[in-house]
């Protein structure tokens, strides 16, 4: 599936380049493991479970990482049809791919337009909590709004802040939990989270559809809930 591959792609890519501290050597095996040869080729279930809470540090170290990876200038020097991600939202990734998200031309109505997409996609997203059973992951986010997941790949209606959504989940063969959000109304995205083998970090990608640029978090392990 070469849509989801791209989501991904781009850590990847900084791992071979740059051996990004001992993190991207983290990430990238999480995300190698089912790549080697003579790997079951069957989607695996990592263990989200668990309080996650955002690493604003990790989270702003990768982001400036992938924008000098796609040699933005932070000054809008390389030219308009190649603008940085939006800062103060979380880090962005490239490389989702123009065939995939149909991006065209920069312009400041659609530079704010976008910005606005993505304060509204990581707004409830600073803390999560993960449930995770055979055939179902629940997220809740820090707002205390709760998605339940069916990761078969059947769709699921769910009731958000913003509003009606379509929810389809399943496993990514590199060990993703991946999301595909359609809005009643408002703007596609996928969400893509995977752990780290260690279980240190969980790496959360959101792909949004026209947007060139990917969102991504970084999050530590958060105190386990109190029992009720």
């Amino acid at each position: 599936m070469p849509a989801r591959g791209r989501r991904t792609g781009w850590l990847l890519g900084s791992v071979r380049r740059r051996g990004f501290w001992g993190l991207w050597a983290l990430c990238g095996a999480v995300l190698l493991q089912s790549a080697l040869p003579g790997r079951c080729a069957e989607p695996r279930e990592p263990h989200l479970q668990g309080t996650w809470l955002l690493n604003p540090d990790l989270t702003a170290r990768l982001s400036k990482d992938q924008q000098e990876q796609e040699g933005d200038d932070p000054a809008g020097g390389k030219g308009d049809q190649h603008r940085p991600g939006l800062g103060g939202v979380g880090p962005t990734g490239g490389g989702a791919g123009r065939d995939a998200l149909d991006v065209g031309a920069w312009s400041p109505t659609k530079d704010r337009r976008d910005a606005e997409v993505r304060r509204e996609v990581v707004a409830s997203l600073d803390s999560l909590t993960i449930v995770q059973q055979a055939g179902q992951v629940t997220i809740t986010d820090q707002t205390g709004h709760v998605r339940v997941l069916k990761t078969d790949g059947s769709k699921v209606r769910d009731q958000g802040g913003a509003g009606a959504v379509q929810l389809r989940a399943s496993w990514d063969r590199d060990g993703s939990l991946v999301v595909d959000v359609k809005p009643d109304k408002g703007t596609r995205r996928t969400e893509a989270y995977v752990v780290s083998n260690d279980g240190k970090h969980l790496y959360l990608t959101v792909t949004i559809a026209g947007q060139r640029s990917q969102i991504l978090r970084a999050y530590d392990p958060g105190p386990a809930p109190a029992a009720p």
